[in-house]
């Protein structure tokens, strides 16, 4: 296609394609103008590039704000979770100590400390 379109061109005489071609290039560059460096034109892709870079910057800003609360989330729950289980484990140790403590008493071998000493020990 190219090369009729140049086949084209050389069978015309010099006094035509001059003319036509400074008119083409003519043409390109107002175009050119026109559509890239107007100012409204440009003004307005700002804007609106503006405006999309704001909005995706908002998204990734609640993305974050999600992750971190959810994040937030979970740490409350495994803490939740070590704290009863702890708990548990210390009611358990505690249980266990009175029971020994019970049984010791029940076999008659009594300590020689008095029951404010062992409140202070218990303390």
């Amino acid at each position: 296609m190219l090369s009729l379109i140049l086949a084209f061109i050389n069978r015309l005489p010099a006094f035509i394609v001059a003319p036509a071609a400074i008119a083409a290039t003519l043409f390109a560059v107002t175009g050119w103008n026109k559509v890239w460096h107007d100012p409204a034109v440009r003004r307005e892709a700002l804007i609106g590039y503006v405006a999309e870079v704001q909005f995706k910057a908002s998204e990734a800003k609640a993305a974050e704000m999600q992750r971190q609360i959810n994040a937030g989330n979970e740490a409350v729950t495994n803490l939740t979770a070590r704290l009863a289980n702890s708990t548990a484990r210390e009611a358990a140790a505690n249980d266990k100590l009175e029971q020994e403590i019970a049984d010791h008493e029940k076999l008659g071998a009594r300590c020689a400390l008095s029951g404010a000493d062992v409140e202070w020990l218990r303390r």
